[in-house]
């Protein structure tokens, strides 16, 4: 990183705990620039539940105003937050840049009552995916870039070698629901009947309604196991990570922007079984660090599975694939990106 005289930059959006998508990026992100800059941090995790935290951001944005800045929030409170502004505090807004996060931002984009023309004033917009970039720059967003969601390199990070007599592991480590395909990988496990020699653990917060089903599912399962939720703010993803060959990713929510867990798993060198949904076959090649499926059908993750258990070559030459496609996500490749974009 470039040597920059440090300044205050003003940083909205919402923070750890809890550990998810876009908490986890907004820490990286500031870590990273931390030798740079000294952030005046806003915590925008209520700002759904309350119009008072607004009132308060927007406090907080006025006293603040003189500072440059960074917005990382969802794309609809992003866009209020833009609409709110313009009324009110109009000049601020070239003072930002805006890391945006999901696949849906031109959709949300294209909907909202937010004029291009107010869009433009910020300073920069960073997306997850080629296509969102493409998709912006059509409906007249200037100044886009692309910006995965990437992670800070691991002080240590090392290829686990594995045998081909050994048990292939299988992780899953998202929301435990429906919308993430967890029900298509307890459906799959119990087609996988020709086959002993893997294990499924998986990891999350399990949703209050899926509980039931989850956990009676789990109990029949001589396979699967519930590891509980992954605590981020104690151990590193990455040494939970290694210890397995693959992930799964059979989502199938269309919100989907660049999934975190599918950086941590190249970071680790797990193939990975992803539907093909928004980004998801621009993050993992087909063939090359893993297995794209068309939908989260338990027939189509039946057979990749089956594929990867009765082929240790494939298996092998996908987890080094991905071991080594990690390189183009970690946020010290993006850093003086970041840096130009909030000194210009």
């Amino acid at each position: 990183m470039k040597e920059i005289k440090r300044k205050k930059v003003n940083y909205i959006g919402p923070l750890p705990p809890p550990y998810g998508g876009v908490t986890i990026r907004n820490s990286e992100f500031q870590k990273a620039l931390k030798d740079g800059y000294d952030f005046i941090k806003f915590n925008t995790s209520d700002l759904k539940r309350s119009f008072f935290v607004y009132i308060k951001l927007i406090l907080f944005i006025y006293k603040f105003r003189r500072n440059p800045g960074i917005i990382s929030l969802s794309t609809p409170s992003f866009l209020k937050l833009t609409k709110i502004l313009s009324k009110i505090l109009p000049s601020v807004l070239k003072k930002y840049i805006v890391i945006t996060a999901g696949g849906t931002v031109d959709r949300n984009f294209k909907n909202s009552s937010v004029s291009v023309n107010i869009l433009n004033t910020y300073r920069r917009f960073f997306v997850e995916t080629n296509r969102l970039k493409s998709e912006l720059l059509n409906l007249g967003i200037k100044n886009v870039e692309f910006l995965p969601n990437c992670r800070l390199k691991p002080k240590s990070r090392f290829y686990r070698e594995s045998d081909a007599n050994d048990v292939v592991k299988f992780v899953s480590i998202s929301r435990v629901s429906v919308v993430k395909g967890i029900n298509t990988i307890l459906e799959t496990e119990k087609l996988l009947e020709n086959f002993n020699n893997y294990q499924i653990d998986i990891y999350g917060p399990v949703e209050k309604e899926f509980e039931d089903y989850f956990f009676n599912s789990i109990k029949q399962s001589k396979n699967i196991n519930y590891k509980g939720v992954f605590e981020g703010d104690k151990h590193e993803i990455n040494d939970l990570l290694v210890n397995y060959d693959v992930m799964l990713f059979p989502t199938k929510y269309k919100g989907e922007g660049h999934p975190g867990v599918l950086t941590n798993a190249k970071i680790a060198g797990c193939a990975v079984i992803a539907t093909n949904i928004n980004a998801n076959a621009e993050i993992i090649k087909d063939k090359v660090n893993g297995l794209i499926i068309e939908e989260s059908d338990s027939g189509l993750l039946k057979e990749s599975i089956e594929v990867l258990l009765s082929d240790y070559k494939l298996l092998k030459s996908l987890r080094k694939g991905s071991y080594d496609s990690a390189n183009l996500f970690f946020v010290e490749n993006y850093t003086d990106m970041l840096i130009s974009a909030i000194e210009s």
